[in-house]
């Protein structure tokens, strides 16, 4: 395609669709985005009329009578006032006035307007990754890919429609100040006129490069993200090796090169804006000075004033409106992703379960896998032809070492992911038709790492449940974790630090459990979630949940012969893959 100011076509072409589709989102989302134009516009007529009320002032100044013609001595006559110099002032003291007025409270509410945007969309991209993401997304990138779109990249979009906000009475009031120098000085317009030109197609390469850097921005936030949150979460590792010099220097490393980039977008933000107008300035002073006769000056000084004043006025703003326009550049990048996170939360909102998607009548009493096959990406199959069943008022120990599929077959029954080939039933209903919402609050799974929250143990075991005391009370009591609780100082309103620290690895596990146990599911698994404990309260735990869930499905997903000794059925799961055959009932 062509170039626009030596700029590809097809990345204007892209740059449009964004903004387009930024700007069409925004508007649905926030109608208070055209109040807030209305009253840009209104400020930025404010001023062109207040810097217009220069041109009967400056007649007046130097001894001129404006003529009874004139909008400006009909105005006052329309007032009722004398056209003089008091009159004037005043009138230029209103109009200014109001621009400031008008001005901040457009200011006021694009602030506004630009803090709900980054809240609005930062949660719209949690919520796309917390319901629609799919597992094998999250394992294609890095955790700061996902931490930086919904925060710093939620900013910058933001800043895409907010910039837009501010280039729009900017671009508008530029153009006023252009009529109002091609009204005073038609050749003064056009000069000015041809300069921009010029200046616009030398910035080709300075639009360029700000889209290059904002794309470098883009990807040095997400590292740092990545490498802040690493270090964090392995920090017992980081110091185990005496690595903290290494991973603080390499940050260090990092933020320094993400501020130079910033620094970089600033700098040519600014100098794009500065050096055309000094240029101009200095091209146009010499001209006054060189070229024209001084001896006539004085016959157009009035003309002379009004169009240096009118100047000075227009390009700063000009140059705003580069500055903008050169900022909304660099955030582009960041707003064609959000906007594709967005598209795709709209998109996913609107699919409406499968025609033949059901709720099945509760409770689950049988599962059933038939020679199901599954890989991860190209890798070789971890389950093929694996077939098994599961039914109520049975209990099984699922056994086999570490890393050989246990897990992923509740992946695949939690609809996690899609098996390549084979069947799975529920209640005798293929999986598929099953629908998912209502599948997964009949089967909780508790897994070998506990993952706690930065809140209370109550709210950690309801986890959004709608539950009472009594009834977290019951789930700890089964998993044996009441009593620990009891003897914290603040009880079940004990705050949860990071990661759990101020816990042990055997209370986490059993927090987990209770959290499972709450939700009064129909299929109980525990995938590893006991090995922290000893051999005496492991036995303990266990004999509970057996005793609770002795009409329901409890499997138990171990690498421990012990483990599995308490439980009616063990399945070899080496043996299942081999010579998978169906367990009968």
């Amino acid at each position: 395609m062509t170039s626009l100011f030596g700029i590809d076509g097809r990345a204007v072409m892209s740059w449009l669709a964004t903004i387009h589709s930024l700007i069409a989102y925004a508007a649905r989302k926030f109608p208070l985005l055209a109040a807030c134009v209305l009253l840009s516009l209104i400020s930025v007529a404010m001023e062109l009329a207040a810097m217009a009320s220069l041109v009967p002032l400056t007649e007046l100044a130097v001894g001129h009578v404006i003529p009874s013609t004139s909008i400006w001595s009909r105005i006052t006559q329309w007032l009722g006032h004398a056209p003089d110099i008091a009159f004037y002032v005043l009138l230029f003291w209103l109009l200014i006035s109001l621009r400031l007025i008008t001005s901040f409270a457009s200011s006021v509410l694009v602030s506004y307007l630009s803090r709900q945007m980054i809240a609005h969309f930062s949660s719209e991209a949690f919520t796309a990754f917390v319901n629609s993401l799919a597992f094998e997304e999250i394992q294609q990138r890095s955790v700061g890919y996902f931490i930086n779109l919904a925060g710093d990249e939620a900013n910058r979009a933001s800043q895409v429609i907010t910039a837009l906000l501010r280039l729009i009475p900017v671009a508008m009031l530029g153009l006023l100040y252009f009529s109002a120098l091609a009204y005073q000085s038609w050749w003064v317009a056009m000069g000015v006129l041809a300069f921009l030109a010029l200046s616009l197609a030398a910035l080709g390469q300075t639009f360029r490069t700000v889209h290059e850097l904002g794309a470098c921005q883009q990807q040095e936030s997400r590292d740092l993200n990545s490498h802040f949150l690493d270090s964090l979460n392995s920090l017992r590792t980081v110091r185990g090796y005496t690595a903290e010099d290494f991973v603080s220097q390499e940050y260090q490393r990092m933020i320094y090169g993400y501020a130079r980039t910033c620094f970089r977008i600033d700098a040519l933000s600014l100098l794009s804006s500065f050096v055309p107008a000094l240029i101009l300035v200095l091209v146009s002073g010499a001209a006054i000075l060189w070229l024209i006769d001084v001896s006539t000056l004085a016959a157009y000084v009035s003309v002379i004033m009004v169009a240096v004043v009118l100047l000075l006025r227009f390009f700063p703003v000009a140059g705003q409106a580069i500055d903008i326009f050169l900022r909304l550049v660099a955030d582009l990048r960041a707003g064609d992703d959000l906007r594709r996170v967005l598209r795709d939360v709209s998109s996913r909102k609107k699919v409406e379960p499968a025609p033949d998607e059901c709720v099945i009548a509760p409770p689950i009493h049988d599962i059933r896998f038939e020679t199901v096959s599954f890989a991860y990406s190209q890798r070789d199959p971890v389950l093929q032809t694996f077939t098994v069943s599961f039914c109520a008022g049975n209990n099984y120990a699922v056994l086999g070492r570490s890393g050989i599929g246990k897990s992923t077959f509740v992946d695949v029954l939690l609809k996690f992911y899609v098996p390549h080939s084979g069947r799975i039933t529920v209640n005798d209903v293929d999986l598929r038709r099953v629908n998912t919402q209502w599948l997964r609050d009949r089967i909780r799974v508790v897994e070998q790492h506990a993952k706690l929250f930065n809140d209370t143990i109550y709210h950690n075991v309801a986890f959004g449940a709608q539950v009472t005391l009594d009834v977290v009370r019951e789930a700890c009591r089964i998993a044996c974790i009441d009593s620990d609780i009891e003897r914290l100082s603040e009880g079940y309103n004990t705050l949860v630090t990071y990661q759990g620290s101020n816990l042990s690895g055997g209370q986490r596990q059993r927090l987990a459990i209770a959290r499972a146990l709450v939700r009064n599911p129909d299929v109980l698994i525990l995938d590893e979630s006991v090995n922290a404990l000893d051999t005496v309260l492991r036995r303990q735990v266990i004999t509970r949940i057996l005793h609770e869930y002795r009409q329901r499905i409890v499997i138990c997903i171990t690498h421990d012969p012990a483990v599995s000794e308490q439980f009616q059925r063990v399945l070899d799961f080496v043996r299942l893959k081999a010579e998978p055959q169906p367990l009968s009932s």
